[in-house]
């Protein structure tokens, strides 16, 4: 009567219900920073301490990166949907540039903590994190 089907539509709510359980059960996890099938550390507890809190911190930003490019872009799709497509285009390159300055910014951050909490290699004397030691 009212021109669309309700079992594809129940089938639809369905896969959208599974999708988000999954999106958030990937995201809960840096969120928490508590992950399945951890590995054994083998750091000094001082250093193991720092090491949690630097990982937790970077995995947060990364989360908060990700939900924003997805809203972006979620956001672009629904906005320009009228719109020319090269108009489309320019703004998916604009979020991926400002995605990969972010990713940058990122790192750099990511280094400036180690160094500010101190987390250096006992035996090379430098900074864990740092593009040197990777």
């Amino acid at each position: 009567m009212l021109g669309f089907d309700m079992k594809a539509m129940s089938r639809n709510n369905a896969i959208a219900a599974i999708f988000i359980i999954f999106f958030l059960f990937a995201f809960l996890q840096p969120l928490t920073g508590k992950y399945l099938g951890k590995a054994e550390s083998i750091l000094p507890l001082e250093l193991e301490t720092k090491r949690i809190l630097i990982a937790t911190r970077h995995n947060q930003i990364v989360v908060l990166m990700l939900l924003s490019l997805f809203a972006a872009l979620f956001s672009i799709v629904a906005l320009m949907c009228g719109s020319p497509r090269m108009w489309a285009f320019f703004a998916i390159a604009v979020v991926g540039l400002a995605e990969l300055s972010a990713i940058r910014r990122l790192f750099k951050y990511d280094e400036q903590l180690c160094e500010r909490l101190g987390f250096i290699c006992p035996i090379v004397t430098s900074l864990f994190m740092s593009p040197e030691v990777l």
